[in-house]
């Protein structure tokens, strides 16, 4: 699908600086100035292979991958692994087109690419989604962090604090105190230590499940309530989730920015940070599925005794990942709430009043809903439907039929179009069914 988007030989593009700056003269700090603001390679520090990679992975797999096992109790084992597989691979697609089109617009983000090809409608439209998706993002956060908290008060029969009204209690208190103020400094930088944390944490998740299978399966053999295939309307619900797993496209842009711009050499990146994603998401989610079949719960870890000490050192883990990476996601939202009410970008740079105004709008939206929604398998599908079939599918394709010099009958637009079709139906479809179960959460 990326052959044919100019008459030139793509590489005769992107196999060069862009722009190149002859380093066997003198330059007067004007000219150093001008050459670096245009192309940004004179003096930009270049992060390598791996660190790329961990980057991309960091962004990739968050706390939803706990919910991968509960999504195959829609479509069976053998009809979610294929739809797992479909959905990474077409996002590989999404992920190339996208980076393709940043070599030839020179856009900073995914944003910024539709600024160029489409104009500030499209920019607006790509901020609500954002917002919505990084909203769900906090919501999903706050209540993994809340159920970590009910497995411990079960550890210490106090299990009924977090029922009824007591768990609208617990949850307000937690959210305040610890998700919520690690919002209020202006300077985040702390909180990137925590990246590799998160990262460790899933390796370690997927080890403990590992284990447990090599534990249970000689035993037990497979849950009798597995099911091998099974196809209905709500297997849209497992391609929101799994679009939000591998939603490279909405993010790759400014993680890639440091990269040194060859595109095969970005190309591999993409591919092997999707390869990982992929063994990450698909041997925990299959293992989880295969135990408890149609027992399945919406966090696997639920599935396990409380007093199971790996388990425990997992939720741990986990509890730490959720709760430094909601002031992350929290500063995106502030970003894009300032922008659209204060036309400032940072928020960190706005007067008291104003920067208060911005945090409780960021804040009080999650915190309100986590307070009275226990289930977080609604939240992920809403916010796959719209972070990941939106950006994963509909907006690279029609960026590339935009871009695209051939005629909008030639097989690469008639290959985006239907990219985009599948894109646009399944995040409404998935967005209705994930308010459904919401509402009638059995």
């Amino acid at each position: 699908m990326v052959e044919n988007l100019e008459n030139k030989p793509p590489e005769n593009i992107i196999d060069e600086p862009l722009i190149k700056v002859p380093m066997d003269r003198n330059y007067s700090s004007a000219d150093m100035s001008r050459f670096d603001s245009a192309s940004n390679v004179v003096d930009q520090p270049t992060v390598g292979f791996f660190g790329t990679v961990m980057n991309l992975l960091n962004s990739l797999i968050g706390a939803e991958i706990l919910s991968i096992s509960r999504s195959m109790r829609f479509c069976g084992l053998t009809v979610s692994v294929g739809l797992m597989t479909f959905t990474a691979i077409i996002s590989y697609i999404a992920t190339i087109l996208t980076v393709k089109l940043q070599s030839l617009t020179r856009a900073e983000s995914l944003h910024d690419l539709g600024s160029k090809l489409y104009g500030k409608w499209c920019t607006a439209v790509l901020s609500i989604l954002v917002l919505l998706f990084t909203y769900s993002c906090c919501i999903a956060y706050l209540i993994i962090g809340g159920n970590n908290i009910q497995s411990w008060f079960e550890l210490l029969d106090i299990g009924y604090w977090m029922k009824g009204w007591r768990r609208t209690v617990v949850m307000f208190i937690y959210s305040i105190t610890l998700p919520v103020v690690l919002t209020f400094p202006k300077k985040v930088r702390f909180l990137s230590i925590f990246s590799t944390f998160a990262i460790l944490s899933i390796f370690l998740f997927c080890l403990a499940l590992t284990y447990k299978a090599f534990l249970y399966f000689p035993k037990n053999g497979i849950c009798p309530t597995a099911l091998t295939a099974q196809m209905d309307f709500h297997f849209f619900n497992a391609i929101s989730v799994y679009s939000l797993m591998f939603a490279l496209p909405a993010i790759c842009l400014p993680l890639l920015k440091p990269v040194k711009p060859l595109l095969q050499y970005r190309y591999r990146i993409v591919g092997t940070s999707f390869f990982v994603c992929y063994i990450f998401v698909i041997v925990p989610g299959v293992i989880g599925y295969l135990m408890f079949g149609a027992e399945t719960d919406e966090i696997i870890l639920d599935n396990f005794s409380n007093k199971d000490v790996i388990i425990q050192i997992t939720r741990f883990g986990f509890f730490i990942v959720v709760t430094t990476s909601y002031p992350i996601i929290a500063l995106t939202i502030g970003s894009q709430l300032s922008a659209i009410i204060f036309k400032v970008f940072d928020p960190a740079t706005l007067d008291f009043k104003r920067r208060s105004i911005i945090l409780l709008l960021a804040n009080l939206p999650p915190v309100l809903i986590a307070m009275v929604l226990p289930n977080i398998y609604p939240v992920i599908s809403v916010g796959g439907s719209l972070g990941g079939c939106m950006t994963n599918f509909f907006f690279p394709a029609i960026f590339w039929i935009k871009k695209s010099p051939q005629k909008i009958t030639h097989w690469t637009n008639i290959l985006c179009s239907l990219l985009a079709f599948f894109g646009l139906v399944s995040a409404i479809i998935a967005t209705y069914q994930g308010i459904e179960l919401a509402i009638y959460p059995d």
